[in-house]
């Protein structure tokens, strides 16, 4: 059975492009709001005034703030053939299956083939929010496949972001690291409470 990939997380690269980039965008909107004169005498004078750069450096510890609430992993090689029943699989975890056990089956893979460097990220679930909007305001759809692959080649990443997980018609899927191990939950929402800390997709452009 091929693998899905090797880890490569932020674990390894302690600042992402994306991160330094909603910095950049941070830095850049705080300025916007300033006149361009008054960026014009700056540069004469050498130096910002003081409501400038009071301006900046909030924007940029509000964007540091903000770069806690996500994470980007990037996965060498996702097997997009794979069945859903070989990604479970792959979790080598304690299976929970609530419900019909068909529901596996349903899970879709979001393409085919063997993807390379596919990106999946991860955004901080707001409790009671509205899942479907919030994908739609990071610019992500829900990834299952990817969702499981970061799960399987980061084996901390549960720790770290326990209950985290994905959704797709009316099934989720979460991964957890409890006291007693690594435990995969798969069952209809009908079936129990689907409150993930985390949740995890692709972009919507990379999707194929």
């Amino acid at each position: 059975m091929t693998s899905m990939g090797k880890p490569l997380s932020r674990f390894s690269k302690p600042v992402t492009d994306k991160q330094i980039g909603r910095i950049m965008s941070s830095v850049r909107k705080a300025c916007e709001k300033f006149s361009s004169v008054s960026f014009q005498q700056a540069l004469k004078r050498g130096r910002l005034d003081a409501k400038v750069v009071t301006a900046v450096e909030i924007a940029i510890q509000n964007a540091i703030k903000e770069a806690k609430e996500f994470d980007v992993f990037i996965v060498p090689e996702l097997n997009r053939n794979w069945t859903p029943q070989q990604v479970l699989a792959s979790t080598k975890g304690s299976h929970i299956l609530t419900g019909n056990s068909d529901v596996v089956t349903t899970m879709p893979s979001n393409g085919i083939g063997m993807k390379k460097n596919v990106e999946v990220e991860f955004f901080r679930h707001e409790h009671g929010a509205n899942m479907d909007d919030e994908y739609r305001k990071h610019g992500l759809i829900p990834d299952p496949y990817g969702v499981a692959a970061v799960n399987v080649l980061c084996p901390i990443f549960a720790d770290l972001h326990s209950n985290n997980g994905t959704y797709w018609a009316d099934y989720y899927i979460i991964f957890d690291y409890r006291p007693g191990g690594f435990f995969v939950r798969v069952q209809h929402r009908r079936d129990g409470y689907f409150n993930p800390k985390w949740l995890g997709g692709i972009r919507k452009k990379k999707a194929v």
